[in-house]
């Protein structure tokens, strides 16, 4: 099932745009955001993106970067300046965040827009960006 940018693009402004005071104990977001990965890891990517979405506290990064990796799984394209952005973080945990979700993405060309800027990420530690490189066709 397709669903309607306008549903998702609420859904991930009201899951950024929480309020800092919405923070839940530390376990209870993890249980929630671990809940919303074995959602996606069964391949139910719809209900994985509902259940990161919901997360109370989903400004975090970590949660941010999740669901809009979902979004662009599911074909949603207004997600990819912000991944792009991601990647060129200068917080080196959110670009690390960033890779290890872009690797849920089956389609190597569903990347090219990021190959700029998982270009520089390539001899970093780890290998993902270069592994993410070598998936999206020339």
């Amino acid at each position: 099932m397709k669903w309607p940018a306008s549903v998702l693009v609420v859904a991930l402004a009201l899951s950024v745009g929480r309020e800092a005071s919405a923070h839940p104990e530390p376990a209870a977001a993890q249980q929630a955001f671990e809940s919303a990965r074995t959602l996606e890891r069964a391949g139910k990517v719809e209900d994985a993106f509902l259940a990161y979405a919901a997360i109370p506290g989903a400004q975090h990064a970590a949660v941010r970067i999740a669901a809009a990796v979902s979004l662009l799984v599911l074909g949603e394209r207004d997600v990819e300046p912000a991944i792009v952005g991601w990647l060129g973080s200068s917080a080196a945990e959110e670009a690390r965040e960033t890779l290890r979700h872009l690797e849920r993405v089956r389609d190597g060309r569903d990347l090219t827009f990021a190959r700029a800027a998982l270009q520089p990420l390539a001899d970093e530690p780890g290998g993902l960006a270069k592994r993410l490189l070598a998936r999206i066709p020339r």
